[in-house]
């Protein structure tokens, strides 16, 4: 009688709480929390928490309290998503096995204790991922970074990185965290594709599969990390068992056939330590020990590219071209976007191939340059037996990287005639989509004023006094003056970052002046309206190359970008500044003005 007086006295206590916030304690943590694999399958497959189920990638609530049979011998409970109900039935314990039916689904399940999942009941010899032929696709990711810690919760996001083909560019997806840690993020890729998410703070390097979706949990208090889904066997396999990173770099003007012999003998090392690993675990997957394998192979390839920087005519020896084609260039993988670094090797391998021959076109002008020299990148293409999806994205890197180094569009003859060799679609979209993109900062308008007549400054040659004259418009404020170029990558990257850089240092009425070195006019114009550098307190020069070159020296610049602080007076101040770190940036100004 005690003993059900005390089980209704409990359940009136779960019905208090729509989360079955009370569960854990009523169980002892027998059940709840607990997660469960399915024994058929090895997969992940549900969670009992105590505010909620993880159940077919979905969170679930608690619609009725589990019943109570004995302690903790069974239980059977009603979950709900949105409209969507499920009975679960939980059975009893059989030396660390239940039956679990969930709905009309039953399996038998064996509770998961480890911080990864175990390994897999039966072998998958499936050799290849999916190959959707390079179409667009998309994946979705959705997750639950548990029991975060407070200061990893300053990012607010759960970031996707791909990286582009020979551009190397980082698109990042975001799914934004709520105040749980639970997220979902969509995924653009154009097939099987290799991924890096939540860099910096989980850090985790996967493979996906396009149209698919993926439910990936992490617990921060115990360390768990599972995959739940359709097919997520090679994704739980690498949690247990990650991909090793390692990078020996050859040393400037080093023997780059030692280093050859170097990488031959890291490879096979590599093979070796896998193949005990797949000793000791049998039941690890065809797909986990190729995937694996591929990751050090590219990434000892794209060792290999690099090296040939150390060399003194950046190009690579017979013998170690020769090694390039017969150990990564015949194994290939399919699909081609499995491995990031394999599109690392691909740039520098074709770029060894291409380089002395292009620096001998005799061409007039840039445009015939970009013309010649994609015939004859398709030519050498075409004779190393590329297919046409590299050869695509290889020629449709070449506009693309051209547009973005002049920051101005390339003309439609140019594109067309290029195109031709360009067979893939979405190859040819990119560039398309880059060309409009600057056809339309070309038409915007805007505050023109920016822009500094070289008249003020004509007919001086000394950079100093090139300096003073220009300076002295703004009598009585801090200048902070930027010497930048349209063709340099950091630079643009720090001007992208100029609205966060004035708002900052609105309250100190600071002038600035930037200098732009050997630019073209309209890349000049351009970069300064795409990224919108404007305002009543900013100042553009573009001076010509003689007057440039003597304030350069003057200031001895010698990387760009240089940042330069001068005085209420127009006095140049001997201060090391970075726009990049404005806290520091900003603690400077204050101390000089207090001073």
């Amino acid at each position: 009688m005690i003993r059900i007086l005390i089980t209704l006295l409990l359940a009136m206590v779960c019905c208090l709480s729509s989360h079955a916030k009370n569960v854990t304690a009523i169980y002892e943590g027998t059940l709840f929390p607990s997660y469960w694999r399915n024994e058929t399958t090895g997969n992940w497959d549900i969670v009992f928490f105590d505010d909620c189920v993880i159940y077919d990638s979905k969170f679930w609530n608690y619609k009725t309290t589990p019943d109570i049979n004995g302690k903790v011998e069974k239980a059977a409970f009603t979950i709900c998503n949105g409209n969507d109900e499920l009975r679960v039935i939980v059975g009893k314990d059989k030396k660390g096995k239940r039956t679990i039916k969930i709905g009309k689904e039953k399996g038998q399940y064996s509770m998961i204790t480890g911080k990864s999942l175990p390994d897999y009941p039966t072998k998958d010899k499936r050799q290849d991922f999916i190959d959707n032929g390079y179409r667009q696709d998309t994946v979705t990711l959705t997750g639950w970074l548990r029991n975060m810690p407070e200061e990893m919760k300053q990012k607010k996001n759960f970031d996707v990185m791909v990286f582009g083909k020979f551009t190397m560019e980082t698109e990042i997806s975001y799914g934004e965290l709520d105040s749980l840690g639970r997220f979902t993020v969509r995924i653009p890729v154009v097939n099987s594709t290799e991924i890096f998410g939540d860099w910096g703070r989980r850090s985790l390097r996967t493979v996906i599969e396009p149209g698919k979706s993926y439910f990936f949990l992490c617990d921060f208090k115990d360390g768990r990390q599972y995959f739940m889904g359709d097919d997520v066997r090679v994704q739980n396999e690498l949690l247990c068992h990650p991909t090793y990173w390692e990078t020996i770099r050859m040393e400037e003007g080093g023997d780059l056939d030692k280093y050859v012999a170097l990488t031959d003998s890291l490879i096979k090392a590599r093979n070796d330590m896998y193949d005990s690993l797949c000793t000791e675990h049998p039941m690890l997957s065809t797909r986990f020990s190729k995937y694996s394998r591929g990751c050090s192979l590219w990434q000892y390839a794209m060792n290999l590219g690099q090296a040939r920087f150390r060399m003194p005519e950046f190009n690579l020896s017979d013998n170690a071209r020769q090694y390039a084609y017969n150990k990564f260039w015949k194994h290939m993988p399919k699909p081609l976007t499995i491995h990031r670094d394999l599109w690392f090797f691909l740039n520098d391998y074709f770029d060894d191939a291409l380089f002395e021959k292009l620096e001998l076109l005799i061409v007039e002008s840039v445009e015939e340059y970009l013309v010649k020299g994609a015939r004859l990148a398709a030519d050498v293409l075409d004779s190393l037996g590329t297919d046409d999806y590299i050869k695509s994205e290889y020629l449709s890197s070449l506009l693309c990287n051209r547009i973005d180094f002049e920051r101005k569009p390339l003309k439609q003859d140019i594109i067309d005639s290029v195109s031709q060799w360009i067979k893939y679609p979405m190859a040819m979209d990119k560039v398309t989509r880059q060309n409009e993109k600057y056809i339309a900062i070309a038409n915007k308008e805007f505050d023109k004023l920016v822009m500094k007549s070289n008249d003020d400054v004509k007919g001086i040659s000394e950079g100093e006094a090139i300096l003073r004259k220009i300076m002295e418009p703004f009598k009585g404020k801090l200048v902070l003056l930027d010497v930048w170029g349209t063709w340099c990558a950091p630079c643009k990257r720090a001007l992208s970052k100029s609205a966060e850089e004035y708002a900052r240092l609105a309250p100190y009425d600071i002038a600035y002046v930037y200098l732009a070195n050997n630019s073209l006019q309209e890349s000049w114009e351009n970069v300064i309206k795409e990224y919108n550098v404007t305002g009543d307190n900013v100042a553009h020069y573009n001076l010509p190359t003689e007057q440039q070159q003597a304030v350069e020296k003057y200031l001895k610049v010698t990387y760009y970008p240089t940042y330069k602080l001068f005085d209420k007076n127009g006095n140049l101040l001997d201060l090391k500044v970075d726009t990049t770190n404005l806290n520091n940036l900003e603690e400077l100004i204050k101390k000089i003005n207090n001073d």
